[in-house]
């Protein structure tokens, strides 16, 4: 994958790129950082200590900050301007993204479909993949290797289930997915009664998951069937790896959440809710919309007020960074204090 001339960047729809110097002489068939850009790459430009270094390099575009664009401009490069170069990623990079092409056209001879399954058109599948009874899979979808969908599953159009994948029966996942490997969609519940003799009785897990279109899952993510109804991630979404979502809980639209992050059954967590890696979030509790947690959090209550919070006890962001800066110094004011109590013959 390749970009043969400028106007491969300039038409991309909804993009602020603009042409500002140069033309491309030859197709484009790398992108570069920087520090390691080589003639005919494509490098992006976020500073000025970048320009500084790419000046010396043969790039064949470079894509920079616009308020960062210099003076005098290198004439042999082809150079284009954007507001936000992270957002210029987002449009830019697909053209050079050669993911899609790992996954098989059409279905595999090795895949096992069942002959109720509803497949749509443009439909990946591939080696060794299991697709169960009364599967629905939408158009344009692609199905990594040796994934697992369970009997009245649905996927929508134009997901994609990378390997390994499992999704459970019942469960549904919207359009536009991106599904990363050792995912599993649809593992039981954790959940038990236990008796006066610590004997442990399994509560079967007859509920699914749902999620909305737009959601990415990150490599390793486990989110649980609900007891009864359904465990919701709701659109547009972003989990990233080895996350664990339990049962019954909803996370709400738009959500970005970093690794390792772990909530209990029967949690909903607002829109927009945002989660630092390593956070923890407890059972049975309700967060509101707008609510960040730095990384490493820990929480044991609801939180009814939008804002940013942070560490164990859970305080607002600013005092928790204030409590961190302070233990610190825990050890060094023990002892001045004992040393002002043995001055004063004061008994502890």
């Amino acid at each position: 994958m390749y970009v043969n001339k400028i106007d491969d960047l300039l038409k991309i729809e909804q993009s602020d790129l603009k042409l500002v110097s140069g033309t491309i002489l030859a197709p484009v068939t790398s992108v570069s950082t920087p520090e390691k850009a080589k003639d005919g790459s494509l490098v992006f430009v976020s500073t000025n200590e970048q320009w500084n270094l790419i000046l010396c390099k043969k790039p064949a575009v470079i894509i920079s900050n616009e308020s960062i664009l210099p003076a005098t401009l290198p004439k042999e490069i082809c150079v284009v301007s954007t507001k936000n170069i992270k957002r210029a990623m987002t449009y830019v990079l697909p053209l050079f993204d050669i993911s899609s092409l790992k996954f098989t056209k059409g279905i595999h001879p090795t895949a096992s479909v069942s002959n109720s399954a509803i497949i749509g058109k443009n439909v990946s599948i591939g080696t060794h993949c299991f697709i169960g009874n009364n599967v629905k899979i939408g158009d344009d979808t692609c199905i990594g290797p040796n994934s697992i969908i369970e009997d009245n599953a649905v996927i929508g159009q134009r997901a994609v289930l990378h390997g390994q994948v499992f999704l459970g029966y019942n469960c549904i996942i919207g359009d536009e997915c991106n599904i990363h490997a050792h995912a599993t969609i649809g593992s039981d519940g954790f959940g038990f009664f236990t008796d006066k003799q610590y004997n442990h009785y399994k509560v079967p897990q007859i509920g699914n998951v749902v999620i909305g279109d737009r959601v990415e899952l990150g490599a390793g993510c486990c989110i649980d069937r609900a007891t009864i109804d359904s465990t919701t991630i709701q659109a547009g979404s972003k989990l990233d790896n080895l996350c664990h979502i339990a049962h019954n809980c909803t996370i709400g639209e738009n959500s970005l959440i970093a690794a390792g992050f772990f909530v209990a059954g029967s949690t909903h967590l607002g829109k927009r809710f945002t989660a630092g890696g390593g956070t923890v979030v407890s059972t049975q509790l309700c967060i509101t919309d707008d609510v960040t947690l730095a990384g490493r959090s820990t929480v044991t209550n609801d939180i009814t007020e939008s804002g940013q919070y942070g560490g164990y006890p859970l305080q607002p962001l600013k005092d928790a960074l204030r409590t961190i800066s302070t233990l610190a110094n825990i050890v060094d004011m023990r002892k001045k204090l004992n040393q002002v109590l043995k001055t004063l013959s004061i008994k502890e």
